[in-house]
């Protein structure tokens, strides 16, 4: 009996520290977002057979709490660093309901020596169904 109760305090215990740590690490997700960025580099030559020259990964955005300002959010934060490094976008969904996942450029960077454009792709993880919409909203405008 008396074995057979340690057991159960020892296991309750263990089981108490996963579920803190799981909410710990719900925790931290909740006060970060991050934003993956790709590019694609297409010159005249790539662009005949379809394809494109270069792809690749650039560094990505990450937003933590202290990168917001007094009274921003994280969708003010995301619109404001994609709006830096970006310019016109459009979202990969549009209409009523649509939730966008992705935001790409419709116009690149021209070399204008060599012809190449190079374009960026925005992909955001972590953030909500509605920061989502209203990310939409302001990056590739009233389409929503």
């Amino acid at each position: 009996m008396r074995r057979t109760s340690r057991r159960l305090r020892r296991n309750s215990r263990r089981n108490s520290r996963r579920r803190s740590s799981r909410r710990l690490r719900a925790n931290e997700q909740d006060e970060t977002r991050e934003i993956k960025v790709y590019y694609e580099i297409v010159t005249p030559e790539s662009a005949e057979d379809g394809e494109a020259e270069e792809r690749g990964v650039l560094s990505p955005i990450v937003l933590t709490l202290e990168d917001l300002d007094e009274g921003e959010t994280f969708v003010d934060a995301a619109v404001r660093k994609i709006s830096y490094n970006a310019g016109a976008l459009e979202a990969d969904s549009y209409g009523r309901g649509a939730v966008p996942s992705s935001f790409y450029e419709s116009d690149g960077d021209i070399d204008h020596r060599t012809g190449a454009e190079t374009r960026r792709s925005f992909h955001p993880q972590g953030f909500s169904r509605s920061e989502m919409i209203e990310m939409g909203r302001r990056l590739a405008g009233s389409r929503y």
